[in-house]
C-alpha cells in the first residue's frame, strides 16, 4: 500500500475470528471495524480483546438505535458489529473482503459494494480477495461481475499465491471526474478477470470429463472382469 495515504481507519467485512484484522491493526495502528454475523463476532471480540487489552471496545450492545455515529467512532477504537447495524458518516482509508463475498447472493454483494463506495475515503484503498467463481448459492458468483463504479485504479491484480481458483485485487478509490488511466481501469481489469474466469472454467469441465472417463474405464474394466 502506499506509503503516503496513512490508514487511519480501517474496516473489514466478513472479519471471521479476527486473525487478519489482528494483523492490520499491529501494522497500521488504527481504527478497525469488522462487519460480520452474531457467530463470528462472538469469536472475534474475544480473539482481538486477549491481543489488545488496552483499546475500547464497541460491539453491537453497545450502538444507539442500532447504529455506529462519528462520535462513538472517534472516542474508542476497535468495532465489532453485525450486517444490518447501521454506519453513519464515516469514511475509511482501507475497505477489506478476504473470501466472503463469493458466499454471498448478487443482492448482498451489491449492497456491500454500495456501502464501500459510500464509506471509502478519498484515495482509499479496496482490498477483495475471492474465487473467480463460486455456486453455493445456487447459481454462479462470478468476480469479474462484481459491481465496481468506474473511479477505482488498479494498483496490484493477480492470482493469489499458491491458489490459482481466487484473486487478488488491490484498487484505490479516485473521485476526480477528470481521472482516466487507461492502462490501470478497472473495468478492463474486470474484463481480464473475466477471461482468465472462462480459462478457469474451460479447465474444471476439461478435468471433470477426464474424472467422469476415468470412471466409465474402471467399470468396464470390472465388468469385463466378471465376465472372465
Amino acid at each position: 500500500i502506499n506509503e503516503k495515504k496513512k490508514i487511519l481507519n480501517v474496516c473489514e467485512i466478513g472479519g471471521g475470528y479476527g486473525s487478519f484484522g489482528q494483523k492490520i491493526i499491529r501494522r497500521f495502528k488504527c481504527k478497525y471495524l469488522s462487519i460480520d454475523l452474531p457467530e463470528a463476532n462472538l469469536l472475534s471480540s474475544f480473539y482481538l480483546k486477549e491481543h489488545f487489552k488496552e483499546s475500547n471496545f464497541i460491539g453491537n450492545n453497545e450502538l444507539k438505535n442500532n447504529s455506529l455515529d462519528l462520535k462513538t467512532f472517534e472516542k474508542n477504537d476497535i468495532f465489532i458489529i453485525n450486517p444490518w447495524n447501521k454506519v453513519e458518516n464515516i469514511k475509511f482509508d482501507l475497505i477489506i473482503n478476504t473470501r466472503s463475498m463469493m458466499e454471498m447472493d448478487k443482492n448482498i454483494i451489491r449492497e456491500y459494494f454500495d456501502f464501500i463506495h459510500n464509506h471509502i475515503d478519498e484515495d482509499g484503498f479496496f482490498l477483495n480477495i475471492n474465487r473467480y467463481r463460486k455456486k453455493s448459492v445456487g447459481y454462479p458468483i462470478h468476480f469479474f461481475e462484481y459491481p465496481y463504479d468506474d473511479n477505482w485504479l488498479v494498483v496490484k491484480s493477480k492470482k493469489s499465491w499458491r491458489q490459482n481458483w481466487v484473486h487478488f485485487l488491490l484498487v484505490q478509490r479516485k473521485n476526480n471526474k477528470n481521472y482516466h488511466d487507461k492502462k490501470n481501469n478497472i473495468k478492463k481489469e474486470l474484463l481480464k478477470i473475466k477471461y482468465i474466469t472462462i480459462l478457469f472454467i474451460v479447465d474444471e469441465m476439461i478435468r471433470e470429463f477426464y474424472r467422469f472417463l476415468k470412471n466409465k474405464i474402471k467399470q468396464m474394466i470390472k465388468i469385463i472382469l466378471r465376465l472372465k
